[in-house]
């Protein structure tokens, strides 16, 4: 009977451990990064060649091997760490070509266990071109890989035979203590049953012996080496048991025919192998005096439970004691060991397990509830065998003490398999797993005459768009296709033609069959660039599914370029939240990014999409069709926060707009004339000429920049400025640059007639904008040219870009809600270029990346409508980038504040970097930079300016 119900109590152990979804060990020391960083390129061969982990390791114990083209082996010095072991390195013994490099590592963990991984990485040419290869990277922004082997057989059995031999030992000699002060039990019958004494220690000096095998061969190399038993802390613990076993050995052999001192040897013998359990596994990874001290006692208290039972069974068997007399001797000690146990259990489950998510999801986890299921269930026995055992009445506790050994060796057993699993600390959660930019793939194409930025949206199975921009270079481009390869190649490739719908992104929608890593190979005009890889959907998780954010873009229409870089943005921001662990208990935040178009019936379709998919907020929606998309999405009940200034105001409740408030840029604009341009201007008449759209923006901000533009609107910083006479406002029609030939738009802005010129304008101010662009491009620094000051909505990098002279002079500058000298601008600019090759920072991204911190915050109190609206509606700060949220009172308006921004191209020697100067920081422009040109924000002033138009 007892031996049926041990093999059911261990084929529901066994279920438990291995039932569906229960992953093998992955990781003990988990790999966080690597350096060079996975699947990025580095500019230069690399120093070193390492890897981070979440645990020490083991240099003498790990391997490296690095390969190069055609798998050619890269010499490398030995294996080094630093960091108490949490670094593992090697040095190539010379610097490193340009190429594409495979490293494969192998990392013996201080707890005992190989973990070994793989990454790939670049290392870019002379130029900083990605070498031959880089194609198949798989870019920054991800965790290494890494997979760990779980014990073996000899390891696993000789760890589970010496604790409970050694439990019984210790316990066993307890027992004939008591029984013995009792007068419970003969000197023959006690005779008998020490007899199995020396068999037992035999067997825990065994045990002994293997653990410190098994430690010496515990390398990657998989060879004999006697040093790890010194170098690894698994190797010190199990040297430590060999030598109390061989200690205790010599101590007994000398108290042998000591009969009163002898019994307290062997049980402090048998207590310290077993206590020497518990310095192996997971309790070596950063270990504490507490904590150690909490689980020996929690493996002294579980052998005095466990072997007690043995122990008492054992005692009514050889020594004919009574059960109801033996364990009513035991009882007390078993029923207090039993709590420790429990509370010590807690404590380490805690720990380990570190998460709910793995509690459940994880094979550790799983086997700690069978654990505890089956720790429960021998309470209940034992709450019976005790019962049984204070009277005289059949049946007796015999039974009962049976099944419940039977249940503790089965918990044994689940908790020696512990130590081979990997714990929830240090673990990835579902929202850290696999890449952390779960949105639109991205990728940057080496075309002869610059870079290709190349797209695909939403980059899920199903409906996608796919984009290529071209580098102004590239603006004549005739003919533009691409090649698509599925993963695998397992469909046949396909050759899509792409047509240009305004702007410089050619597109052409895609059905894409398959997640996985797509190949891209771009030709422009019959010329062909190298292939680059595209990532197609969301890592999975089991018990975890993503948190949708929808952004409604357009990516293939004439701010196709734009809104790219502001979608990257928002990618940043929510990457940012799944590196933290995710949100709602692991959750990975996926970006649905949608193609609008740049029409408004575009953006219903894709917003109608978005909600069928289920998305719980929406930021990054940006361009033509936006104002109707955000509309949409708020009337459906989604919080919108907008980041893109070409997206209407609005007073429509659950719209969030950081973007500033076009009458906050025309006092701004207006403030900046009087108190900045006005004073050094030469004009002897101040006349603002305004270029502005007869819309809803341009109302706004026409208004307010006839506030601005008076003496009470002044800032505090400009008060010597409050005595100038107050410029005259001239209105220009949209349209009328466009007709002007370069003569008569010299005239217009020439700074001796004109004061500043304002223009605010849609669609990055269209055919106007293009003329003053064609005038810096042709003759703008023979211009004596008046300021020439944007709204948000048309200032971008792109137009400075595009103006010529009258950009690298400075001439085009404007204003913005986000500062690119704050801390988070400093750490976006830095971060773009590294996780997207070949891409700059750029206003709008700021935008975007403010906007995804705004929702990333949001979500961190819930993931309902009104849990994020409730954040929205008082917003505490959630990036340094913008100057002040929007307005508690009509959030959908926009921001109050703004800078004024200015580009900077000059080093300060005044010598261009291109010709041999000290190059300038290139961190919006290609030797370039913007420049904030006041200490003071500009916007709204208190008291003054309440006057602005409706938003409907």
């Amino acid at each position: 009977m007892i031996q049926r119900l041990f093999v059911v109590v261990a084929v529901v152990a066994l279920s438990a451990l291995l039932g569906s979804g229960a992953a093998p060990a992955a990781a003990h020391p988990n790999a966080i990064q690597s350096t060079p960083e996975a699947g990025s390129v580095a500019p230069e061969s690399p120093k070193a060649i390492s890897i981070a982990l979440s645990e020490p390791a083991v240099a003498r114990g790990s391997t490296f091997e690095v390969t190069g083209p055609g798998g050619k082996a890269v010499a490398t010095g030995p294996v080094t760490e630093k960091a108490n072991g949490q670094i593992l390195s090697v040095v190539p013994r010379k610097p490193l070509p340009s190429a594409v490099y495979t490293v494969r590592w192998s990392a013996l963990g201080d707890d005992g266990h190989v973990v070994s991984g793989s990454f790939r990485f670049g290392v870019a040419d002379e130029k900083g071109d990605d070498p031959p290869g880089a194609a198949d990277l798989t870019g920054g922004g991800q965790r290494p890989d890494s997979s760990a082997a779980g014990d073996s057989v000899i390891r696993w059995t000789g760890r589970w035979a010496g604790i409970l031999v050694a439990s019984v030992l210790f316990a066993g000699l307890l027992l004939l203590h008591r029984l013995r002060r009792a007068d419970e039990i003969t000197p023959a019958a006690e005779s008998r049953i020490l007899r199995f004494a020396p068999t037992a220690w035999l067997v825990t000096g065994l045990a002994a012996v293997a653990g410190a095998l098994t430690s010496a061969t515990a390398g990657a190399a998989g060879s004999f080496d006697l040093g790890l038993l010194t170098d690894s802390a698994t190797g010190r613990a199990d040297l430590a048991r060999l030598a109390i076993v061989g200690v205790a050995s010599v101590a007994l052999l000398v108290v042998r025919r000591r009969r009163r001192v002898r019994p307290w040897v062997a049980l402090v013998a048998a207590g310290g192998v077993l206590a020497s359990y518990a310095f192996s596994g997971h309790v070596l990874t950063e270990p504490s005096v507490p904590y150690l001290l909490a689980v020996v006692v929690h493996v002294l208290a579980a052998g005095l439970w466990l072997g007690g039972l043995g122990a008492v069974a054992l005692a009514a068997r050889v020594g004919g004691v009574p059960v109801r007399t033996a364990l009513r001797r035991y009882a007390a000690i078993a029923i207090g060991a039993l709590v420790v146990v429990v509370l010590t259990g807690v404590v380490a489950a805690v720990r380990e397990v570190a998460h709910w998510y793995f509690l459940t999801w994880s094979g550790y986890g799983r086997v700690v509830i069978a654990k505890a299921a089956l720790v429960a269930v021998i309470a209940g026995i034992g709450l019976v065998a005790w019962r049984r055992s204070r009277g005289d009445r059949e049946p007796g506790p015999g039974r009962a003490v049976g099944f419940e050994l039977v249940v503790g060796v089965v918990v044994l057993a689940l908790a020696v398999t512990l130590g081979a699993l990997v714990q929830g600390r240090d673990r990835p959660l579902p929202a850290q797993a696999g890449r952390l930019f779960a949105g639109p793939a991205a990728a940057t194409a080496v075309l002869e005459s610059g870079t290709a930025a190349i797209g695909l949206a939403p980059a899920r199975v199903g409906d996608n768009v796919l984009t290529v921009s071209l580098p102004p270079e590239n603006a004549a481009a005739k003919k533009v296709s691409v090649e698509l390869t599925s993963p695998g190649g397992g469909d046949r490739a396909r050759t899509l033609e792409l047509a240009q719908h305004g702007g410089r992104t050619w597109s052409a929608p895609v059905d894409v069959s398959a997640d996985g890593q797509w190949r891209a190979e771009v030709t422009v005009d019959g010329a062909s660039a190298q292939a680059v890889a595209l990532e197609v959907g969301v890592p999975k998780a089991p018990g975890s599914t993503p948190v949708e954010v929808v952004a409604v873009a357009d990516l293939s229409g004439p701010a196709a370029e734009r809104c790219r870089a502001h979608v990257i943005g928002v990618q940043m921001a929510l990457a940012r939240v799944n590196a933290d662990g995710g949100i709602d208990g692991g959750r990975k935040v996926a970006l649905l990014t949608l193609d609008s178009g740049g029409t408004e019936e575009g953006a219903k379709k894709a917003v109608a999409r978005a909600l069928r998919a289920g998305g719980v907020a929406s930021a990054g929606t940006c361009g033509g069709g936006g104002s109707a998309a955000v509309e949409a999405l708020a009337e459906a009940g989604l919080p919108v926060v907008v980041g893109d200034p070409a997206v209407d105001p609005t007073e429509t409740k659950g719209v969030y707009r950081l973007a500033a408030d076009p009458y906050a840029q025309g006092i701004a604009l207006g403030q900046l004339i009087r108190g900045r341009v006005q004073p050094a201007g030469v004009a002897p008449k101040p006349v603002v000429r305004a270029l502005v759209e007869d819309d809803l923006q341009g109302k706004r901000l026409l208004a307010g920049l006839q506030v601005g533009l008076s003496p009470e609107a002044t800032p505090k910083d400009f008060a010597a400025s409050s005595s100038l006479p107050t410029p005259e406002v001239r209105l220009l029609e949209p349209g009328s640059l466009a007709e002007l030939d370069d003569d008569e738009l010299t005239g217009v802005i020439d700074a001796r007639r004109t004061t500043a010129l304002v223009v605010d304008l849609p669609h990055a101010g269209g055919d106007d904008v293009a003329v003053i662009e064609r005038l810096g491009r042709a003759k703008g620094d023979k211009v004596l040219t008046s300021p020439i000051l944007l709204s948000e909505r048309v200032l971008s990098e792109t137009v400075v870009r595009a103006s010529g002279a009258l950009g690298h002079l400075g001439a085009v500058q404007g204003v913005s809600e986000v500062s690119t000298s704050s801390t988070d601008a400093v750490l976006y600019r830095m971060a773009v270029p590294q996780l997207f090759r070949g891409e700059l920072a750029s206003l709008d991204g700021l935008r975007g990346y403010a906007a995804g911190r705004a929702l990333a915050e949001a979500l961190g109190g819930g993931t309902s409508a009104e849990d994020i609206r409730a954040y929205l509606d008082a917003p505490g700060v959630f990036s340094s980038a913008l100057l002040a949220p929007w307005s508690r009172r009509l959030p959908g308006v926009g921001s109050a504040a703004v800078v004024p921004l200015q580009p900077q191209f000059l080093a300060p020697t005044l010598v261009p970097g291109s010709t041999g100067g000290e190059r300038q920081d290139d961190s919006y422009f290609p030797e370039g930079n913007w420049t904030v040109t006041s200490t003071a924000p500009l916007g709204l002033v208190p008291g003054i300016g309440q006057g602005a138009p409706p938003t409907g």
